[in-house]
């Protein structure tokens, strides 16, 4: 009897130990998944001004020690400050969110696309050097062209008609 009792004992201390060890990893996962969220801009999805400052200063040690590239883009988007003053805050909203989406499919998967704060974006291309850098930069752009933000009168808010907002606003 005391032999089957401990054996009993020693599995059910091993399951309560696959149990712990189940719910560390759900934990460190809940942890990673708030951190994730506290570095993110809640109007675009994209990392913040602190979530660029550790992706930055992690990728600038990695790059110290590889010797690979590390190329910058800062973007702000032309003439921003009008489109907010004369169609509201929605608008503008809707502008952020149509930049950070477009940068964000035309960015390289290693690359790190983040807002920086007001109209301001950065990307974080480790790996990629001056000329790659351009043609990432180069390919925003004319994706931007090529994919106006049209705004109906009703996700304008009050705008009296339909309106596309395209390449005159550029970065």
């Amino acid at each position: 009897d005391s032999e089957r009792l401990l054996a009993r004992a020693e599995s059910q201390l091993f399951q309560h130990q696959i149990d712990m060890g189940r719910q560390a990893v759900a934990l460190q996962q809940q942890n990673h998944d708030l951190a994730e969220q506290i570095n993110r801009d809640g109007l675009t999805g994209l990392l913040d001004r602190a979530g660029f400052d550790a992706q930055l200063t992690q990728l600038f040690r990695e790059t110290q020690q590889s010797g690979r590239c590390l190329s910058l883009l800062f973007c702000d988007a032309d003439r921003f400050k009008p489109i907010n003053d004369r169609y509201g805050h929605a608008v503008g909203d809707a502008v952020l969110q149509h930049l950070a989406g477009i940068m964000t499919e035309r960015a390289r998967r290693e690359d790190i696309v983040c807002r920086f704060g007001g109209d301001e974006f950065v990307l974080l291309l480790p790996g990629c050097g001056e000329t790659d850098a351009r043609r990432v930069a180069e390919d925003i752009l004319t994706s931007l062209a090529a994919q106006p933000l049209r705004l109906s009168s009703d996700s304008a808010h009050g705008v009296a008609s339909d309106m596309t907002l395209s390449s005159s606003m550029g970065l």
